[in-house]
């Protein structure tokens, strides 16, 4: 087991942070948010156009990198850590889907960045279910993709994820596995970690830099104890939830 970057993750790493740190700053992604999309359809499609994103784990012969769950994981982190709103992960969680189990036919689309798609999990709510071309409709262990039908909008907590309840139409059978789903919502959790991951990091980041400008009582928050003591604390959970990812990741791969 290696849990330490190879030059090319810490490339691909750099690459994203870069992309995203210059196309989707934070005051950017609150003016997508509150946008009628709730984000920058420009930005999407650089993410897929100059980056390929979209297609990162799709196998190669429909058209995508054919990279492994450990870039997967180092990506999302990004997306997280830069609170990217939009159908990435949503798409995301529908590649994982197709290319875990599922019929192949949506992949060199997916890949291309030419179909948005999604996931309902044994349910009728999907995120970004408005936004997609496609909602892959769990039910147990059968799926079946839906293309129209309703698209009921939601409101929720985070503005950068947005949902939708997608109507019950009759839609075409992709998939049915118990063993696999049992794999796919594995891996639907480790992409979501790895996500989350990205938002401790920017969340700590953002912490320590607000504690080397306030002043209270006459000197900067950041030299009293308590707020040092909580500072690594926060800095050894971040540390932890790295290598918990990183072996996740790992393993999905292995």
């Amino acid at each position: 087991m290696n849990l330490v970057l190879t030059e090319e993750q810490r490339e691909l790493r750099g690459t994203v942070r870069s992309f995203l740190a210059t196309a989707s700053p934070l005051p950017d992604v609150r003016r997508a948010a509150e946008s009628e999309s709730g984000y920058d359809p420009a930005v999407y499609r650089r993410l897929n156009g100059e980056l390929g994103l979209a297609g990162l784990i799709v196998p190669q012969e429909y058209g995508g990198a054919g990279a492994g769950y450990a870039e997967l994981a180092i990506v999302l982190e990004e997306t997280g850590a830069a609170l990217l709103p939009g159908p990435f992960l949503a798409t995301t969680l529908a590649t994982i889907l197709l290319t875990e189990l599922g019929d192949k036919e949506l992949l060199p689309d997916i890949a291309a960045g030419t179909t948005v798609a999604t996931v309902a999990l044994d349910g009728d709510r999907a995120l970004n279910g408005a936004e997609a071309d496609v909602v892959l409709m769990v039910d147990g262990a059968r799926v079946r993709a839906v293309r129209g039908g309703g698209r009921t909008p939601l409101t929720t907590l985070d503005p950068t994820r947005r949902q939708a309840r997608v109507e019950a139409v009759a839609g075409e059978a992709v998939a049915s596995s118990e063993a696999g789903m049992a794999r796919v919502r594995d891996l639907f959790a480790v992409a979501v970690a790895a996500e989350q991951l990205g938002v401790l990091r920017a969340a700590l980041d953002a912490i320590v830099a607000y504690s080397r400008i306030r002043v209270a009582f006459g000197r900067l928050i950041g030299s009293y104890q308590g707020v040092k003591h909580k500072l690594a604390d926060m800095h050894c959970k971040l540390e932890q939830a790295e290598s918990i990812v990183r072996n996740a990741a790992w393993a999905a791969d292995e």
